[in-house]
Formats: C-alpha cells, structure tokens, sequence
C-alpha cells in the first residue's frame, strides 16, 4: 500500500508539473505572437501618413446666364421664365436662385428683350483647410484621400461690357463656403533624405450650402472639380514632415432650368501650408539620458530615436 501511494503521489506531481509546463509555454506563446502582431500592425500604420493644411488664394469667378431673361429691380437680379412666367431671385453663391412665386410679373412692364447670355465676371479671396491621408506605392506614386472646407470672400460681380447698364450685383453676404471631397494621386519627381518634390492632381465634388430656409438650399455640382499642383515637402524626421503645394483650381456648378441654365465657372491658383505625421515604426527609446537620433538598439531590442520632431538621416546626418 505505501508502494502504490508513494507512485500515486509521484504521479500526480509529474502531471501538475507537464501541466504548468504547458501553460507557461502557452503564455510566453501568446505574448511573443501579440509583440509580433503589434509590432506588424505598427509598421503596418507607419505607411499612412496624415495631413493638415492651410492657405490662400485668388479665385476668379465667371458665372454666365444661358437662354434666359434677365432684369435689376433696387439691387437685385432676377431671372425670368416666360414660358412658366415664373421670375427668380439670383443669388449666385450659397443657393442659385429663389422662385418669387407671388411677384406678378404682369402688373407691369418689363423692358427684358429676348432671352439672351449674360457673363458676370469679378474676383474674390479663397481659404482652405485640408484633412486627408495619403500612402505612397512603388515608391514613386501617392494615393490621397481626404476633404477641404473652402471659405470664399467675393462681394461683387460685374456684367459684360453688353450689359453694363444693368449695374454690379452686390452678393448681401460676401462670405460662402464649399465641402469638397477628393482623392489626389501624386508621382514624385525628386526624393532624398531631407526633400520630396511630387507632381498631383485632385479630383473632387463641390457642396455649396445656403440657408435652410431658401427653396433650393444646396447648389449641386454635375462636374468634378480639377486641381493641378506641386508639392514640396521637407522631412524633418522619419515621422514628422512640412509642406508647401502651389495649385491651379477649375470647377463648374450647373443649376439647370427647363428653357436655360445658370453656369457658375471658377478659377483659382492657392497656396497651401501643412504638416505630415505618421505612426512611428518603433518605440521610443525608454532610456532617459540616450541621445541617440536613430533607430539604435538597448538590451537586444530596437528602438527609435528620442524625438519625433528632428533626426537624421541614414549617413548620420542631421536633416
């Protein structure tokens, strides 16, 4: 009997023994497979880049009247539709136009003439603000998606020199903004350790909001905005950059009516200021007093340098 307890309780051990065995072996297992995974979706996250920019620039506005009638009562513009007999307040930003549906027109008359074409041309001041993330692939093309809030300051527009007796239209806010969505796709013609310098082009769709009051609150674009640029980028570390891009904009809003259509053409060229951040690759070096600005390695393990805001490149120099 002592025999057959003394191999029952070496059993039991051995087997407590396997079994910690197994479940040390399953955690140690565990961590090194998530250091791996987190350390793969790090460098993984450390491809895309996010920006944020601002600037300026002139806009020349061309808006033109097609196949309809046009009059000026105290400062304003209206169109008229006399096949509906229907007269409509322009108001060429932030909403086309507004249906005076109560204005009889036939109460008196107008000197109006045929349907004809009007261009009022004038110029204004732009501000954008740009959100977007890009990745680069083949090392020589950039994918960018991302929005810009356009902030316009135009107040008055004046007609062709066929229609000067009509007067300037004078728009009564003189401040309007656009929504654009875009994807941009860029080819770098110079890249080094310090400078990249890229050739792109921006496709996006225009929204132009009004007052939420008005009859036609938003002015819908049927045609793409293009916006053809160059970028020149100065990396200050491996995961912080500064950048400039110059950049001529053309866009065309369509506000179709039955007989005519009101078409607003506009012409920009902006200068925009930003940043460029992405994850870094590795993590901070935990050594308080290390001052090194490169990937380097403490205890077997690499990390990156102490700053994300200056560095250098990999000859050793300063950036």
């Amino acid at each position: 009997m002592k025999r057959y307890s003394f191999f029952k309780r070496s059993y039991s051990r051995l087997r407590f023994g396997k079994y910690l065995l197994c479940l040390l072996l399953t955690c140690f297992i565990h961590n090194v497979a998530f250091s791996k995974e987190h350390l793969s979706f790090r460098k993984l996250l450390n491809q895309v880049h996010v920006n944020v920019s601002f600037g300026g620039g002139k806009t020349f506005y061309y808006n033109d009247v097609v196949q309809m009638h046009v009059f000026k009562e105290a400062d304003k513009y209206y169109l008229y539709d006399s096949r509906a007999n229907n007269v409509y307040l322009i108001r060429w930003f932030g909403g086309s136009y507004v249906c005076m549906k109560t204005y009889d027109v036939t109460s008196k008359p107008l000197n109006i003439g045929d349907e004809q074409k009007i261009t009022c041309k004038g110029t204004g001041a732009t501000f954008p603000i740009a959100l977007s993330s890009h990745i680069d692939i083949l090392r020589k093309f950039r994918v960018e998606l991302g929005g810009t809030l356009l902030i316009n300051k135009i107040k008055t527009l004046k007609p062709d020199k066929e229609h000067m007796h009509l007067g300037d239209y004078k728009d009564p806010r003189g401040t309007h903004y656009n929504i654009r969505p875009f994807a941009m796709l860029g080819f770098k013609l110079l890249e080094n350790p310090a400078y990249t310098l890229l050739l792109n082009t921006q496709i996006g769709f225009d929204f132009v909001y009004g007052k939420l009051s008005d009859s036609r609150a938003v002015l819908r674009s049927f045609l793409p905005s293009v916006d053809i640029g160059i970028t020149a980028e100065k990396h200050i570390s491996a995961y912080f950059s500064a950048f400039s891009r110059l950049s001529y904009d053309r866009k065309i809003f369509l506000e179709l009516f039955k007989p005519g259509a009101l078409i607003l053409k506009q012409q920009g060229l902006f200068l925009q200021l930003g940043v460029s951040l992405n994850c870094p690759e590795l993590p901070r070096c935990p050594v308080s007093h290390c001052k090194a600005e490169i990937k380097h390695r403490h205890r077997g393990k690499i990390y990156r340098g102490a700053s994300m805001l200056r560095g250098k490149d990999a000859r050793g120099h300063r950036l």
